[in-house]
């Protein structure tokens, strides 16, 4: 199995709700799930002609392709859902130094802290990361913005339409995983997922828009390792479960996880939390059937019969989507100070942590390797500007050079000239306009060509010669040393000349 690992730089707010329901407050998520880098993949890929139709199954359907979810990063840390198996008192949080992992309590001295009137609250939201030994909760930002839908038809908002989007801070970034047993198909990926992406509800408008990066090479992935005991099994992303009749399940079986026979889930220790929602598919245009998951951060305890060696690589369905993934006794729950099950894992906060999820600007632009929306238009214009002088140097140098040979012709024929060339960027279709002399009919002749006076006129002095050499040369004699033109740029020269030569 190998595996490559990609960091996701929101460039603006994205907007990924947590429900496909349009009406109501839909609170976004907290994490990018893997079935966007899937469709932003499928997007390039499927109508690549140099792949099969075997391969594009292999990835986009069997399932040989698994696109991770993507978790906020911390100074190039991937954070974790907090584990529901982390509980502490009541009015503390999970980052205070009195938590207990709940399975490795002793069912007495959990009686105690119940007479002695202690509460202890079940661990449900938020992130963290592990670094150094310390543990470090990760603040992920969302804005709130209020819309309106809009008439066309009588400029103004429409009435009754208002709704509110709440989206994921711009500046964050995340990071996600993807792994094959076929190596070319993670060289895929990489071609088909770097650069600038849109991602999530409303592309078209203010959201959606980053940028993807690989985190170095193609690894091999590294695979469980055999344990034996009592096993806690943490759920690092959604589980969707089902039965041997393929019905949806909340309750884990031993058979999902390969594990031993004579196995026992210990369920009085394990912490399963559970969520239905429904997925909107943007090719079909609708709703796809609602998914009932075991949610990222339950723990699910157990005594295996022996050694467990057989692990799957993620369990249950929809694995190519980021579910199924799952971690085996994790140091932030198998490792306590003492026999009373107080977590081992110290939390450090201060003011900079709290900050380091969201990039500054000027960090955003450097992610993106100076690639971004606003620096490309600000190029092109700035490109254009350039070009427009000099198609004006090149346009008076012309006329210039050439005033006293173009004097009887008119006003009205320079006008002519001009239509044509704001007619076109391309210069052989200008030529053909003005200069081609075989045609079936009259009017496939070119313009200065076409007519006894035009033609007499424009033959006199080298009138068109002139100007047909200067245009199949594309201006060079004309230009500034290492100076070239391109055929949009004879084009708007040409326009340029008539317009000049128009006015006298």
């Amino acid at each position: 199995m190998f595996k490559i690992s990609f960091r996701c730089t929101f460039l603006s707010d994205v907007v990924l709700n947590s429900q496909s329901a349009t009406e109501g407050v839909q609170p976004s998520l907290s994490y990018v799930p893997g079935s966007n880098f899937l469709g932003m993949a499928a997007r390039k890929l499927y109508c690549d002609e140099q792949l099969s139709e075997e391969q594009k199954r292999d990835i986009f359907h069997r399932g040989v392709v698994t696109f991770g979810d993507a978790h906020i990063e911390v100074k190039e840390h991937r954070a974790y859902k907090v584990p529901a198996s982390w509980f502490y008192k009541k009015g503390k949080s999970f980052t205070d130094d009195e938590v207990y992992v709940h399975h490795k309590v002793p069912s007495k001295y959990l009686n105690k802290m119940i007479g002695d009137g202690t509460q202890l609250k079940q661990s449900r939201e938020g992130y963290f990361i592990c670094h150094a030994g310390k543990g470090k909760q990760v603040s992920i930002n969302k804005q709130f913005s209020l819309k309106s839908a809009y008439d066309a038809d009588k400029r103004k908002s429409k009435d009754s339409q208002m709704y509110g989007y709440e989206a994921l801070e711009a500046g964050t970034r995340w990071q996600f995983t993807i792994t094959s047993e076929n190596r070319e198909y993670l060289e895929l990926m990489i071609d088909a997922l770097k650069g600038d992406q849109q991602l999530g509800r409303s592309r078209t408008a203010q959201y959606g828009w980053v940028y993807i990066s690989e985190i170095g090479s193609i690894t091999e992935a590294k695979k469980h390792e055999d344990v034996t005991g009592v096993v806690s099994i943490y759920a690092a992303s959604d589980w969707a479960l089902v039965d041997r009749l393929s019905n949806p399940i909340y309750k884990p079986t031993l058979e999902i996880f390969n594990l031993p026979e004579g196995s026992e889930i210990l369920w009085d220790k394990s912490q399963i939390r559970t969520r239905v929602y429904t997925l909107w598919n943007g090719k079909r245009a609708t709703r796809d059937l609602s998914r009932m998951v075991i949610e990222k951060g339950s723990v699910l305890v157990v005594k295996t019969n022996g050694s467990w060696t057989d692990h799957p690589h993620r369990v249950g369905c929809f694995t190519s989507e980021g579910l199924g993934e799952y971690l085996v006794n994790p140091f932030f729950l198998d490792s306590c100070q003492n026999d009373m099950g107080l977590r081992d894992l110290d939390f450090v906060l201060d003011d900079e942590d709290k900050k380091n999820s969201c990039l500054p600007l000027h960090f955003v632009n450097q992610e993106a390797k100076k690639n971004t929306m606003l620096k490309s238009y600000l190029d092109r214009r700035k490109r254009r500007r350039d070009a427009a002088v000099i198609i004006q140097q090149v346009a008076m140098k012309f006329k210039r050079q050439h005033h006293g040979i173009y004097k009887e012709v008119s006003s009205s024929q320079w006008g002519s000239i001009r239509s044509y060339a704001l007619s076109t960027n391309d210069k052989s279709e200008l030529w053909n306009m003005l200069f081609k002399e075989n045609g079936k009919k009259s009017s496939e002749v070119g313009y200065l060509v076409h007519g006894v006076v035009t033609q007499d006129l424009w033959e006199q002095r080298r009138r068109a010669v002139t100007l047909k050499k200067a245009i199949e040369n594309s201006f060079d004699e004309y230009l500034p040393q290492e100076k070239t033109f391109n055929s949009e740029a004879v084009v708007k020269c040409v326009e340029k000349i008539a317009a000049l030569m128009q006015k006298g």
